[in-house]
């Protein structure tokens, strides 16, 4: 698993955002770029550090989540830098996700944080899935809602989460029972859970073990969503024998 990871070195307690540099994601009406003076702080003092923080939360999925493990380069939202607003005002929220290996770009259940100058976000789930993705969630929670719910009924996710959230439809999906067991699970077009962190904490050394604590609690909840990706192929190892294809040093 190392093999993925671009972190040079052990892995290093983080420091936390300056406030200096926090303060540039501030709304500055009219103004759609950082100035040079403020592009050159942003990235010394926000753009830098977010990777490491990062590179540090990749190496705890390594141990808790390794499906998950995703370069920081990848992880990272690339759009360090000024997103219009409908005010016409600069948006800047740095953000990551972790998905899943067997995932097809950032689909699927994932992992994901990002802040802005007011808030900060920690979610674990299904946000924005694609239309022809839903069938695959509800025939999952179908068939295995008892798991499902037991996964929602973890006391530490409750207390860190406060439980599932996601919009619903108005009515159920076409070809689904209304008096379905579960059927207030397969009425929903998401399936998340998502925690807002203190802003002071993004300042402190526990920002790191915070968020890490957060991912692992919302593992099982994420894994248990992902068992509706598309399994990869694989070559039935009995199969390899018999054909002669194994040889010295082949992987599986």
């Amino acid at each position: 698993m190392a093999e993925v990871l671009t972190c040079p070195g052990p892995a290093k307690s983080f420091l936390g955002f300056c406030p200096q540099g926090i303060a540039l994601l501030r709304p500055q009406k009219g103004r759609r770029k950082l100035l040079p003076s403020e592009q050159q702080m942003y990235e010394y003092k926000i753009a830098n550090p977010m990777l490491e923080l990062v590179c540090s939360i990749t190496r705890e999925f390594a141990r808790f989540a390794p499906n998950y493990v995703t370069p920081p380069e990848r992880a990272v939202f690339p759009i360090f830098g000024a997103r219009p607003s409908r005010s016409g005002s600069r948006d800047l929220h740095p953000g990551a996700i972790w998905v899943h290996r067997n995932a097809k770009g950032p689909r699927g259940a994932c992992f994901y944080f990002h802040f802005t100058s007011s808030e900060a976000v920690v979610l674990g789930g299904v946000y924005a899935p694609a239309p022809s993705e839903l069938p695959a969630y509800r025939s999952l929670l179908q068939q295995r809602y008892k798991e499902f719910h037991d996964i929602l009924r973890d006391r530490r996710l409750k207390a860190l989460t406060g439980g599932l959230e996601g919009e619903k439809l108005q009515s159920m999906p076409k070809g689904l029972s209304q008096d379905h067991p579960a059927a207030d699970l397969l009425r929903r077009r998401q399936w998340y859970v998502c925690a807002m962190l203190e802003m002071p904490l993004l300042s402190t050394t526990q920002l790191l073990p915070t968020l890490v604590r957060h991912f692992e609690t919302m593992a099982p909840f994420v894994e248990f969503l992902n068992l509706s990706l598309p399994q990869p192929r694989r070559r039935s190892l009995v199969r390899s024998f018999a054909n002669g294809d194994l040889t010295e040093g082949t992987r599986l």
